[in-house]
């Protein structure tokens, strides 16, 4: 019987959250679908884009970046290097950083909540001008057109939350400064806006974490993860489906469809 994990980040409580067994499946089994996800892979390259370019300002820069994490991958019509290249010159014209001091770029956290340690990566963290403070920053992408408010879409966002209270125990934060892109092949634009998390919003976050973890240890305790149906027709759907809808099958599946690769949340050793 697998024990309760005792460090966890955010991508971890957020999917026991929203279906035990895909949990139980991922970071308790270890089982990763054989092909590649290109929307994560590009988010991937996009965020070491952004990152080399708070450290040269240079666009080239930064799709060099891109281009060295994306290897050699064709990738989809919404999803390429050329999309990449689009979306920078996009950013280029649209934002002025000169309002922007960045703090320091991507980092891991960790903060000790009692039973467990909520562990983390930030995309960086800057102050800006005016505002007296520092600022989370968080780079998002997505191939679907952000409506009129889509800054409130981020509200409440575990994944966000989590990023400012772990800064809150070293500066004065009280939010995050988003940066929203769209990968499209024509459309290519990009969002910025600033969220201010209230200090009820970070207690209402705490104790869903706390109380999502006791969850956890019975469920571990119990060696039982039930499934949740709503999850199964989610956004891109589960690539777990098939092993919870064919039980009898699941390590035929699992040979044929996955492969193991166990997790370590940011700032832990890979054992």
């Amino acid at each position: 019987m697998p024990n309760c994990p005792t460090d966890l980040d955010q991508s971890m409580l957020s999917c026991f959250q929203r279906c035990p067994r895909n949990f139980q499946w991922r970071y308790t089994r270890h089982l990763i679908p054989l092909e590649e996800s290109l929307p994560l892979v590009f988010g991937t390259a996009w965020h070491k884009a952004l990152e080399a370019y708070y450290i040269t300002y240079d666009t080239e820069r930064a799709l060099e970046a891109f281009a060295l994490e994306w290897g050699n991958r064709e990738g989809e019509a919404n999803r390429n290097l050329d999309v990449a290249r689009r979306m920078l010159q996009a950013r280029a014209k649209q934002f002025k950083d000169d309002y922007i001091q960045v703090i320091s770029r991507e980092s891991t956290f960790a903060v000790d909540m009692g039973l467990f340690t909520l562990r983390g990566r930030r995309d960086g963290l800057c102050s800006i001008k005016g505002k007296g403070q520092v600022w989370v920053l968080e780079f998002k992408h997505s191939a679907r057109a952000p409506n009129f408010n889509w800054l409130e879409t981020y509200r409440p966002d575990n994944q966000l939350y989590a990023y400012v209270f772990a800064t809150q125990q070293e500066f004065n934060c009280n939010g995050a400064l988003v940066e929203y892109a769209l990968a499209h092949p024509s459309k290519a634009n990009c969002h910025r806006g600033l969220i201010e998390v209230s200090n009820l919003e970070i207690a209402d976050f705490v104790d869903s974490v706390k109380a999502t973890y006791d969850y956890m240890k019975e469920r571990f305790r119990q060696n039982y993860f039930p499934m949740h149906p709503s999850a199964c027709s989610a956004y891109r759907g589960c690539e777990y489906r098939h092993l919870c809808t064919h039980p009898g099958m699941v390590e035929a599946i699992s040979e044929a469809e996955f492969q193991i690769k166990p997790y370590n949340p940011p700032g832990v050793e890979v054992k």
